[in-house]
């Protein structure tokens, strides 16, 4: 029984830490999710933007102002 528990715990944390990823690193705007910026460059796409390119618009920025790289989803601007 100490096992599930100890896998469900672990299951949480994973779920916890993939809410996080994705409002730190998703945007619906090209907008950066961090800082605010406006006019982020165009990057190479990274293995998961690639994924979801199969089934959604995805394409890959990064901020001038803060660095951090994010995807954007979907066509609108």
């Amino acid at each position: 029984m100490n096992l599930v528990y100890a896998l469900a715990v672990i299951g949480v944390l994973w779920l916890i830490f993939g809410v996080f990823y994705l409002i730190r690193h998703v945007s619906f705007s090209r907008k950066c999710p961090h800082c605010g910026e406006a006019h982020p460059d165009r990057v190479p796409r990274s293995a998961l933007a690639k994924t979801l390119a199969v089934v959604m618009t995805v394409k890959a920025y990064r901020c001038n102002n803060c660095s951090t790289q994010f995807i954007k989803i979907g066509d609108t601007d």
